[in-house]
């Protein structure tokens, strides 16, 4: 059994391996740029803050769309904010054009300042000097503007299917999403471990590192999942880092003999139109990108169910066991509904320089 502080370790020795691999890659191609991305997980919620000033520079790429921003502070004293925002793929499926803004545009920007570190924001809303405002976050509202883009998403193909196939279709979390408990019954040793946590330097999405079950499946941002058959399995899609999975259906073999690995090994089996999952045989060290541990130990049960007479929408159930990490099994349901307009798109991670 890996204890739960050293699991987090070996991810951050893992990112710091990461690091130097794209910087030693960015010295001989000269062009490859490095990180500049941040955890969701610094930005105060709790607080909005707005400013006013002009665009430096912009990059449209995943895991964040990103800017800096020249403002004027109280003082008259001239600072550089970073600002992010979500995904671009969920800017794109909300209709927000990526030529819409450009350097040297100015703008009213409001959101989330972090907490950890100084001249950063997590943009919720822009205001353009044409009075268009952006709502740049999935379920945002308008802060200044009746005039407004993003708030809802929008039909990407027009030559979308009609025809419901069981859950082997597209589907899009409804928002908001369900959650786990708020105070999850973790153990003493998975309080030790989410207290080390350091989300600056722990955070390996903000390094592109895909990550594992079962955040795989409870990624942030307005990103599709979809399910198809092959060779008798199933595919599990997710747009998030585009995340594969492979469901082994029927099976009876020994799973304890399957190599571990970041999603685990998944069987699942029919209950009526049901498909239920169980996963194990997982090595990823995280529960979430709270800091909360998660060893080998762990145990996934999901199951999906179609939930309306419409079959429009299909109802999502996990179940995490980890003795390791809590006292007590933990569940969060959710629901996606069908969108045939949607198509999963490339992620295609990228990481930003300063």
């Amino acid at each position: 059994m890996i204890n739960n502080i050293e699991q987090i370790l070996r991810l951050r020795n893992y990112n710091n391996t990461y690091i130097k691999f794209i910087l030693i890659m960015s010295i001989s191609l000269y062009s490859f740029t490095i990180l500049g991305h941040h955890s969701v997980a610094e930005y105060d919620r709790s607080v909005v803050r707005e400013l006013e000033g002009e665009i430096l520079t912009l990059h449209w790429r995943n895991p964040h769309v990103r800017f800096s921003l020249r403002i004027e502070n109280s003082d008259g004293v001239e600072e550089i904010w970073d600002l992010e925002a979500q995904s671009v793929n969920g800017q794109d499926r909300r209709g927000v054009p990526r030529d819409l803004m450009k350097v040297g545009d100015k703008i009213l920007a409001a959101g989330h300042p972090s907490t950890r570190q100084k001249n950063h924001m997590f943009m919720t809303n822009i205001l353009l000097s044409t009075g268009l405002e952006i709502i740049t976050q999935e379920a945002g509202d308008a802060r200044w503007s009746e005039n407004t883009i993003g708030s809802t998403l929008v039909e990407q193909r027009n030559d979308a299917t009609k025809e419901a196939q069981g859950i082997f279709r597209v589907w899009m979390r409804r928002m908001p999403p369900g959650l786990f408990p708020r105070n999850l019954p973790l153990t003493e040793a998975a309080n030790e471990a989410r207290a080390s946590w350091d989300p600056i330097i722990d955070d390996g999405i903000m390094r592109c590192v895909a990550p594992g079950m079962p955040f795989a499946m409870l990624g942030r941002g307005p990103h599709p999942i979809d399910f198809t058959e092959q060779n008798g399995d199933i595919v599990i899609r997710a747009e998030y880092f585009d995340i594969v999975r492979v469901v082994h259906m029927g099976e009876t073999g020994n799973v304890a003999e399957q190599p571990l690995s970041e999603l685990g090994y998944s069987v699942g089996h029919w209950e009526n139109d049901d498909l239920v999952v169980r996963t194990s045989r997982i090595d990823w060290p995280l529960f979430d990108r709270t800091g909360v541990p998660q060893s080998q130990s762990s145990e996934i049960l999901e199951r999906f169910s179609l939930s309306n007479e419409e079959g429009t929408e299909l109802a999502y159930t996990i179940t995490v066991n980890d003795p390791e990490t809590f006292t007590e099994p933990v569940t969060a349901i959710w629901t996606w509904q069908w969108h045939p307009e949607l198509e999963i798109e490339p992620y295609e991670c990228t990481i930003e320089a300063d």
